[in-house]
């Protein structure tokens, strides 16, 4: 740190203090154009703040650091850096994007109290690493939100000043020192200037400040003319010119006063100096005098010579007598060896005689011939002490030895005791002697290391360590910071050898010349930044109100409605060009009228009241008709308003008429379109009514009269959400009072609201629509506006979905359930399969079932009958499982059951439940029996419901393998019991046919097992019948064309029942083919000859002869000797010819048993 800067830190104070007050002066002169109350006055706060607490700081240098003064800093600035922050939030919430509210100051505040833990020092730490960094950055960005809006000058103006701000928070980076809170400053120590720092943060104040000024001269909208611009730019240039004149001038006369004060205090130092020096100087003279003297006793050298007792008792009695008479510690005799051979302490446990002192300066330089001096440590008592050494010489001049006394420093160091910091140091630095006896043998300035070691191996001042006091070697009349204060130096040497006296002086008187001058320029200066403040405050009140009166005239000469000024009795004082215009009048005309003649009869009497109404102080407003020179007639709207005089009474009254016969005119329109529109929302097809901005209810049609049994008569005019009661029952907020976005909590009272811009959507079932009945409402509110966008009320239509929310339920349902059963479908159950394997079950078990036969039953019952065997299987299983098991038809003939939470015995069960529901069906419904082959699996703890589901799916497989021949040859059974029933003579049909089938098949030599299966397919060949619907099968007439084919079918149903029971399988392709023709005419093939099975050829014989001999519902039975030879003449056509002529022998030779 330079001396300039040093001498100069208390006036960079000023300067840096008096930056941030003109800082807080810029703030105080911007006004915003819009004149709304902006956010300028918090960062003038903060300047004020900011400037003000270096004042602490420059009070310091006259009475040194207190507490006070630290707490009384850190808490302005604390308090500066809050300022600084609330302009910053107010700057970033004012603009788009906003910025936190005031809850950002408790976590800011939190951590800056975190510098209050330890001592008061720490409080800077915080401030201006938090609340300093976080408010210049903030403050920052808010100033450059608000340049982007500006034009091109002051958005410079504006970031040039934004910038200032960021780098003042980084400043006070480098400015603080460093706390154990945090390092105080980029930088370690004193490595960066803080004198320097502070020069940085003023001249960025200062910019900041000429930014926002230049700024502040931006012309209000209210204030116009080149005379206030120059006005402005002049005042400010003055202002700029006085405090740099003021601050030029205090500043010599403050360094004129420092220079005297120092000039005083250097001449006062050098006194106290050489009086000391004069003292330690008397003292050690003194003492080396008597070393002289005493090292020429005739007692002396004789000890060094003969060493015999009585030389030396000699020797120490001497030594004794001048310990006593100059008042010394020790004096004692040391021979050309350095060996100690008499000594005053010599009955002392620290006795010197016998120890070499050999290696000591002192004996080192009386050895050599020339007297000695030496401050020290004593060896062997390690007290502080002053030696004086003198060779002892024999009678041819030779040094023998060397005398030596040693004198303590306890009255010299009393001598320093009188000074606040003085100091007696050698040549390298260490203190010998000192005011505080906490700095003894401690280094004035940092020593080298080779120094230390030289130190050390003196034992001069001990082994150390000698920790240095100031950062460098002072010089005489050097200012310079010692415990946090400044001192003046004042050194003396006392010795060639380099001991001095160093006296540091406080420099209060200095401080304080200093000071007086610093606070005159400080309140001078402030009186100048005042002046001028309140100088433009003053010529801008002059230029407003200047500027206010020609807007005044302007707006009134220049309103379009009539202004006219009357006195107490209603005469015109004057009237504006619009009002004589309006009137026909000229201003001569005007003057002299009474406010109440210019009305026609029948509304003077309203004139009259409104002046009385205004005499007694209340503005009164009144429209009335006025009747103009050229007799137009028009619609005046006459506003009155009493003037106060100074004595408070009313001394006048101003009035402001408006033409408002278009608007009555416009208003009349209005009235009709407004009724237009009612009309067209009473006939809207949907319910719809309409509120205005008082939710008032102003519309509610027809439609809506039939929802919900209120006539418009009872509604209308109504507020506080009456329009809900018909609705909800109760008053309460519905869809068009959630067009306000911010109502999300109103939103929650409907399941599902939709908003596409101002639009709102939702569906809901509202219970008293339709006398209680209720219903689903489709619900559409929108806001309603006026031209210029003003919301007027709102308007809501309704329309009754109730049908389509029953569809979709049911289509929701559909999605779900099989529609055959009722139970739920596939689709679900693997949803539900997947739920339960996520889920928290730790077992679970899974039923397949599979109905045996339907097939079968769909091929020859039919669909239908195939469709209530499906429906009586799923009631079976359904009946079995509780209400929470999960039933599913997962196929055509297969169903599927969830059992959460069961064991492998529970599961068990329910198979078993089925099985005995399946019998109980069938013994109560026998005609259609069920079977169902059930299989199951079950798992504990972890499980995948997809192996699961296969190793039941293999278990129900299992069990269809091994009952499935016996339930197939039960559903045959059926069948043919079924036939029976439908046909009561197809029984009797059946037997005759086995008889004359078996005969025929004998006749023709077939062998006996061919015989039984030819008797089989007689007793099932028409079995497919029971797949024909009765209508047909017994119909009493002949077939037409479609039933004919629909009968021919029940070879194939024949078929298929055959096919579907292993010991049926033989006849099942007879029973296919049995009703083919020889001649290739019959079906369902068209075979012919012997393409023909023999055994369906011999059954076409019988069956033709018994049909034919059997009687019909539509025809009577022929003799046996006309169906033989109807037989016989269809030989070669539908039978087989030699088979026919079989069977005409058997005839013949059975005649009886068969005529």
């Amino acid at each position: 740190m330079s001396n300039v800067t040093f001498s100069q830190t208390d006036y960079i104070l000023l300067l840096h203090s008096l930056s941030f007050i003109i800082l807080a002066a810029a703030c105080c002169a911007v006004k915003e154009p819009d004149g709304k109350p902006s956010q300028w006055f918090y960062l003038a706060l903060f300047g004020v703040f900011h400037g003000v607490h270096q004042w602490p700081a420059m009070i310091k240098h006259l009475l040194g650091e207190t507490l006070s003064f630290s707490v009384t800093s850190s808490s302005l600035l604390l308090i500066s850096f809050l300022f600084l922050m609330e302009f910053g939030r107010r700057g970033t919430a004012a603009m788009p994007g906003g910025g936190p509210g005031k809850w950002v100051y408790i976590p800011a505040a939190a951590l800056a109290l975190l510098g209050t833990t330890g001592a008061v020092p720490p409080l800077t730490a915080p401030a201006v690493f938090i609340l300093g960094a976080v408010g210049g950055v903030w403050a920052a960005r808010a100033l450059f939100l608000r340049a982007k809006a500006l034009e091109k000058a002051n958005r410079r103006r504006l970031a040039t000043a934004a910038v200032a701000m960021v780098l003042i928070a980084a400043t006070s980076l480098v400015v603080t020192p460093g706390y154990n809170f945090a390092s105080g400053n980029i930088f370690s120590g004193q490595a960066f200037s803080y004198p320097a720092a502070i020069l940085l943060q003023m001249i960025l104040a200062l910019a900041a400040a000429i930014a926002l000024w230049g700024y502040s001269l931006t012309r209000p909208a209210s204030l116009t003319g080149t005379r206030y611009d120059r006005m402005r730019k002049n005042n400010f240039a003055m202002m700029v010119v006085s405090l740099v004149l003021a601050l030029s001038a205090g500043w010599l006369f403050t360094q004129y006063l420092g220079n005297q004060a120092l000039k005083d205090l250097i001449q006062s130092n050098q006194d106290q100096v050489n009086l000391l020096s004069n003292q330690l100087l008397l003292e050690f003279d003194e003492t080396e005098r008597a070393a002289n003297i005493m090292a020429g006793s005739p007692w002396i050298a004789p000890a060094l010579i003969t060493r015999g007792k009585e030389d030396i008792d000699r020797a120490n009695s001497i030594l004794d007598r001048y310990k006593k008479a100059i008042g010394t510690s020790e004096c004692y005799l040391l021979d050309m060896n350095g060996k100690t051979i008499a000594s005053s302490n010599r009955n002392s446990p620290t006795s010197f005689v016998g120890k070499y002192y050999n290696f000591r300066p002192y004996y080192r330089q009386a050895a050599a011939g020339t007297p000695g001096r030496y401050f020290a440590l004593g060896v062997t008592t390690g007290a502080r002490g002053f030696y004086a050494s003198s060779p002892v010489r024999n009678d041819k001049k030779q040094i023998i030895g060397v005398v030596v006394i040693k004198k303590t420093i306890g009255s010299i160091e009393e001598c320093f005791q009188k000074y606040s910091q003085c100091f007696f140091i050698s040549p390298q630095g260490l203190v010998f002697l000192s005011s505080d006896k906490d700095l003894m043998l401690k280094s004035l300035w940092p020593l080298t290391l080779k120094e230390q070691q030289d130190l050390k191996l003196s034992r001069q001042f001990g082994d150390g360590p000698f920790s240095p006091l100031l950062n460098r070697e002072p010089h005489n009349n050097e200012m310079i910071y010692f415990n946090d204060q400044k001192f003046l130096v004042s050194r003396f040497a006392i010795y060639r050898e380099g001991w001095s006296i160093v006296l540091l002086s406080p420099t209060h008187l200095i401080n304080a010349y200093r000071l007086f001058s610093i606070a005159i320029i400080l309140v001078f200066c402030t009186l100048i930044i005042v002046f001028f403040l309140a100088l433009r405050y003053a010529r801008e009140s002059e230029a407003r109100i200047a500027a206010s009166e020609r807007h005044y005239h302007s707006l009134v000469e220049g309103s379009p409605n009539c202004v006219t000024l009357f006195d107490r009795e209603g005469r015109f004082l004057s009237i504006n060009r619009a009002g004589l215009t309006a009137m026909g009048w000229t201003g001569k005309e005007a003057r002299g009228k009474m406010f109440s003649e210019i009305w026609p009869i029948t509304s003077r009497p309203l004139a009259v009241e409104a002046i009385r109404r205004v005499l007694e102080g209340t503005s009164y407003t009144f429209e009335a008709p006025y009747i103009r020179n050229d007799n137009r007639k028009i619609v005046w709207s006459v506003a009155l308003t009493p003037v106060y005089g100074e004595d408070g009474e009313i001394c006048n009254i101003v009035g402001i008429s408006t033409d408002i016969t278009e608007r009555k005119l416009a208003g009349e329109k209005l009235l009709a379109a407004h009724q237009q529109l009612l009309d067209i929302i009473e006939f809207l097809p949907d319910a719809t009514f309409v509120i205005d901005r008082e939710k008032k209810v102003i519309a509610w049609n027809r439609a809506l009269e039939e929802l919900t049994g209120v006539s418009k008569a009872d509604i209308v005019g109504k507020g506080d959400y009456a329009y809900s009661v018909p609705f909800w029952g109760h008053k309460r907020p519905i869809l068009i009072d959630l067009i306000n976005p911010g109502d999300k909590d109103r939103e929650k009272l409907y399941d599902f609201v939709e908003r596409n811009g101002s639009t709102l959507y939702s569906e809901v079932f509202v219970p008293y629509v339709y006398k209680g009945k209720g219903a689903y409402l489709s619900v559409t509110a929108s806001p309603l506006f006026d031209r210029y966008g003003n919301t007027v009320g709102a308007i809501e239509s309704i329309r009754d979905i109730t049908q389509r929310k029953q569809m979709e339920k049911q289509l929701k349902y559909l999605v779900l359930h099989d529609p055959l059963t009722g139970l739920y479908n596939r689709a679900h159950f693997e949803q539900e399969m997947n739920r339960l394997e996520s889920g928290r079950y730790q077992k679970a078990g899974i039923i397949i079932c599979d109905v045996d036969g339907l097939k079968l039953i769909n091929d020859t019952l039919g669909h239908d009958a195939g469709d209530d065997l499906l429906i009586s299987a799923a009631g079976v299983i359904r009946d079995s499982f509780r209400k929470e098991d999960m039933v599913a038809r997962i196929g055509g003939d297969e169903f599927a059951v969830l059992l959460p939470d069961a064991g492998g015995k529970s599961v068990e069960d329910f198979c078993n439940r089925i099985r005995e529901a399946i019998s109980i069906h069938n013994q109560t419904k026998p005609e259609l029996p069920l079977s169902i082959s059930i299989g199951f699996a079950f798992a504990e703890n972890t499980f995948s419901m997809a192996e699961l589901f296969k190793e039941a799916d293999n278990n129900m497989y299992k069990e269809k393998l091994h009952h499935g021949k016996s339930a197939r040859s039960t559903i045959i059974q059926t069948l043919l019991k079924a036939q029976e029933e439908k046909n009561k003579a197809s029984r009797e049909h059946a037997g005759r046919l086995q008889e004359l089938a078996g005969d025929l098949g004998r006749a023709t030599g077939l062998p006996e097992q061919s015989i039984e299966d030819l008797c089989l397919l007689a007793q099932l060949h028409d079995i497919g019948n029971v797949g024909i619907a009765d209508n047909i099968l017994l119909k009493p007439g002949p077939l037409t064309a479609d039933e004919t084919k629909e009968m021919q079918r029940h070879c194939e149903i024949g078929h298929r029942i055959a096919l579907s029971a292993p010991e049926l399988s033989p006849v099942a392709d007879w029973i296919l083919k049995h009703h083919e023709w020889w001649n290739g005419q019959g079906y369902p093939y068209g075979l012919k000859e012997t393409e023909i099975p023999l055994q369906c050829r011999i059954l076409a014989i019988a069956d033709a002869y018994d049909a034919m001999t059997s009687p019909r519902p539509y025809r009577r039975a022929v003799t046996h000797n006309e169906a033989v030879d109807e037989i016989i003449s269809r030989s070669g056509t539908q039978f087989d010819p030699e088979l026919v002529k079989v069977f005409a022998r058997l005839m013949e030779t059975q005649n009886e048993k068969y005529a």
